[in-house]
């Protein structure tokens, strides 16, 4: 299936009216803080650890940037005493254990190995852009983390499991629609392995290991249930009575739906919601 067929205005604009109900819902959303991290990683993973207990404090890290810029484990890092591994395809650091590396379905699992990651590790934070779906699960064949964070296709309906062809051989255009796999392939695949769905934070999911599920604290409506705990792509964009362009910024339009409100008197623009590059391939639908 085309991208085209697939991410249409009709099918993000169903998404939003049958689902923007769900950033109300109580959960860990409400602990999302950025200080490192790109869209409130940073505090959700901070909680979730508070109460699971942090373990040997090891992280993973792939799609790194510079070890700190948008990086969900810099935080852990820095503040917190966690070491690990970190990958990325232009970055190389190693007094913080950073590596260039090019990373495929073939050398990701070898590349643990090489740096000696422990087969029960507590943090994977996966952001490529790409083929993420293809090395979660060549991950899984042999490592157990026991929190993961996956950036996943927003504009995807939760009931939809689609991933992108596997190539290892190219760069992904991260302005494109075409990356990654929606919500619904990386839960699919998460619950083969006993992982359950706890949040969803603007396009990030997260997944714990099913025996840690037990020791969370706090109350998360809809815990496991993707129909429940997806959230779409909220508008920023939007018409006012005079049909004039009304920009909001990311944070107020979030904090309008997580109490299950819109801009009043105001049309959403859908379109603008969704990246609009013509870059399209062939969705496989699992």
């Amino acid at each position: 299936m085309k991208t085209s067929e697939l991410i249409t205005v009709e099918a993000c604009t169903k998404i939003y009216e049958d689902y923007r109900i769900n950033w109300s819902r109580s959960g860990l959303n409400e602990f999302a803080e950025t200080i490192y991290c790109e869209n409130g990683e940073d505090g959700i993973v901070e909680k979730v650890f508070s109460e699971i207990g942090e373990g040997s404090k090891f992280y993973v890290e792939f799609g790194a940037w510079d070890g700190c810029h948008l990086s969900n484990t810099c935080k852990l890092r820095k503040e917190s005493g966690w070491h690990g591994l970190l990958l990325d395809g232009k970055f190389d650091e190693p007094s913080i254990n950073l590596h260039k590396h090019y990373l495929t379905a073939e050398n990701i699992v070898e590349l643990f190995n090489k740096y000696d990651v422990p087969s029960g590790f507590d943090f994977l934070s996966i952001d490529i852009d790409g083929n993420d779906y293809y090395l979660l699960k060549e991950i899984f064949t042999s490592f157990r983390p026991r929190l993961i964070v996956i950036e996943t296709n927003q504009l995807i309906s939760p009931s939809t499991a689609s991933v992108i062809e596997y190539n290892p051989n190219i760069y992904f255009d991260i302005n494109a629609r075409y990356f990654g796999a929606s919500v619904k392939a990386f839960d699919d695949l998460a619950k083969q392995h006993d992982y359950v769905m706890i949040c969803q934070h603007d396009q990030n999911v997260f997944f714990l290991e099913g025996s840690e599920v037990k020791k969370l604290q706090t109350p998360i409506d809809g815990l496991g249930d993707i129909e429940k705990l997806f959230k779409p792509r909220i508008p920023r964009w939007y018409l006012d009575a005079n049909n004039e362009k009304v920009e909001f910024s990311k944070k107020h339009v979030e904090n309008l739906a997580c109490n299950n409100k819109t801009p009043e008197d105001l049309q959403p623009i859908i379109e603008k919601t969704m990246k609009n590059l013509d870059n399209d391939g062939d969705w496989i639908i699992l």
